[in-house]
C-alpha cells in the first residue's frame, strides 16, 4: 500500500500505457513480442536514465532549457 502513494501520476500512466502497449503485441504478433519485449524493455529504462543523466549535467551546468 505504501508504494502507491509515493508513485505519481505520470509513472503510473506510463506503466498503464506499456502495459496496453505489450498486451497489443502479445495479441498481433506472439512470437516478436515473446522475443523482444525484454530487450526493449531494458533499453527504454537505461534511455531515460542517461537522458535523466544528461539533464540534471545540464541543469547543474545552467543551461537553459
Amino acid at each position: 500500500m505504501g508504494i502507491g502513494m509515493l508513485i505519481t501520476a505520470a509513472v503510473l500512466l506510463t506503466f498503464i500505457l506499456g502495459g496496453v502497449a505489450q498486451l497489443i503485441w502479445s495479441r498481433v504478433s506472439p512470437d516478436t513480442e515473446k522475443t523482444y519485449r525484454i530487450p526493449l524493455a531494458s533499453g527504454l529504462i537505461c534511455g531515460e536514465a542517461i537522458i535523466a543523466v544528461v539533464l540534471a549535467i545540464m541543469a547543474a551546468a545552467g543551461v537553459n532549457f
